[in-house]
């Protein structure tokens, strides 16, 4: 209640034409896939929270006859909350479906060439031929106490920013990792507002 209308306002600025960019950007996502893999694969988009559904698109495969489902997570870094979940409710959903869907789900791609790659194209293309002295790569912060549960998330942030930072051809000390999104005491560390004011 306290954010509503600001998140209003953001989304106000983000939002397209054709909607919502996370259902229409999701929707790309599944059409170039569908191309790439050919007419002997269906694919499906489905949210953990949003819609399209997970469930709905489990009940649009396996509508289409499909009897194994690959489960692919759109976030680079697995963590508990955000791979995690997915996968916990993709096996709900199976079990509530009859179980007679086997899932396959695809791993972390925090280290994937072509998705370093894409990062690095990015960050070349914002810098542009500006001189820069400092690269901030910032990722979504999680609560500590997850990682000392055994979260992967952050070490996978620092395989990623490793990676990119390769690819960048970056010198040791001329990058900084940081997490920022920080909802009260005990996230991950160092945060981005403080590292780029220092």
């Amino acid at each position: 209640p306290l954010r509503a209308r600001s998140s209003a306002r953001l989304y106000a600025r983000i939002w397209t034409a054709e909607g919502s960019p996370l259902t229409v950007n999701s929707r790309r996502q599944q059409a170039g896939l569908a191309s790439r893999l050919g007419t002997g694969f269906r694919v499906a988009t489905g949210m953990r929270y949003g819609r399209p559904s997970l469930a709905s698109a489990f009940a649009d495969l396996e509508e289409l006859g499909c009897s194994t489902i690959v489960l692919a997570p759109m976030f680079p870094q697995h963590s508990f909350s955000t791979t995690g979940s997915i996968l916990a409710e993709g096996e709900r959903v199976r079990r509530a479906h009859g179980g007679r869907t086997e899932i396959r789900a695809l791993g972390s791609f925090c280290e994937d060439g072509g998705y370093v790659r894409a990062l690095a194209e990015r960050v070349r293309e914002a810098r542009g031929s500006a001189v820069v002295d400092q690269h901030v790569f910032s990722f979504h912060g999680l609560p500590e106490k997850s990682v000392a549960r055994g979260d992967p998330y952050r070490g996978e942030c620092e395989r990623t920013a490793r990676a990119l930072a390769r690819e960048l051809g970056l010198a040791e000390g001329s990058w900084t990792l940081s997490f920022q999104s920080r909802f009260g005491p005990g996230w991950l560390r160092p945060f981005t507002d403080e590292v780029v004011r220092a």
